[in-house]
């Protein structure tokens, strides 16, 4: 009996060193890719990603979250270099591959996980985002590594809390799968229903708390946030559901695909 333990301990002890070793591997390939990308492509590019760096002597940028810009107004203080920031986000982007990668080994098979890091850390899209300031990479990281924290045991959930804050202050996307990890984890812990509702408010509820109290500061009003618009209308509204908006969208979407997509239509049929 002994010795099956053994063998089992040793098992898993190698199962866990083979995993860490695929999250390096993760990482470093998506670095020395990005910054092969930066190399032979320095031109800084697009819409949102430039406004960053044209504000990156601050910090507060209307209805931006400040996660994404602080990255950005601290390289740059730091360094002084637009080229440096940029390379920190090909950092996080990888950085962001390696949570995507750590949150599928907590339910896929070890070859399956490091598959899907591979593609999500060499996805053109992703590539692309991540080497400029944009958002959405680190936000996917910072949801992903919370979401992984959140599924192992009960005293890592300080660390996921802390992680889905973080993604909470980067896109307005985590605030809305809020009730639904709170409801979930609010039902696992039934047994002890007084302190894991507090825990969960706290831990869950922190980022999007901190975000009203720093707009009442900056601002004057909590939800200022809301009405960031040069004529004051609701943000979170207009002009989102603009028809002729959704219809010019279909356009371009449909150019782009008809004029270099269609490969990809038909992969994406049977997938």
């Amino acid at each position: 009996i002994r010795n099956r333990f053994n063998f089992s301990c040793a098992g898993v002890m190698n199962m866990k060193q083979q995993r860490q070793r695929d999250l390096l591997f993760v990482f470093g390939l998506g670095l020395a890719f990005r910054l092969a990308l930066l190399l032979v492509y320095p031109v800084p590019y697009g819409n949102d990603a430039a406004g960053r760096l044209y504000f990156r002597d601050t910090i507060w940028t209307w209805h931006w979250l400040p996660v994404t810009q602080a990255l950005v107004y601290a390289g740059y203080a730091l360094t002084g270099s637009v080229m440096v920031v940029r390379g920190l986000f090909a950092l996080i982007g990888s950085a962001a591959a390696v949570a995507f990668t750590f949150y599928l080994q907590q339910f896929a098979t070890r070859r399956a996980a490091l598959i899907g890091g591979i593609l999500f850390t060499l996805n053109a899209q992703l590539v692309f985002l991540s080497l400029m300031p944009y958002q959405e990479v680190v936000f996917l990281g910072l949801m992903f590594g919370a979401l992984a924290f959140f599924m192992k045991e009960e005293k890592r959930f300080g660390v996921g809390a802390l992680l889905y804050g973080l993604a909470c202050l980067t896109r307005y996307e985590a605030w809305f799968i809020l009730p639904a990890l709170f409801v979930v984890r609010i039902w696992q812990g039934r047994p002890n229903f007084a302190r894991t509702f507090l825990s969960t408010t706290l831990g869950l509820g922190w980022g999007p708390a901190l975000w009203f109290f720093i707009n009442w500061m900056q601002w004057g009003d909590a939800t200022a946030f809301l009405f960031h618009r040069s004529d004051q209308q609701f943000y979170a509204w207009a002009p989102h559901t603009e028809l002729l908006r959704i219809i010019n969208y279909l356009g371009m979407m449909s150019y782009w695909l008809l004029r270099f997509g269609s490969p990809l239509i038909l992969l994406a049929l049977p997938g």
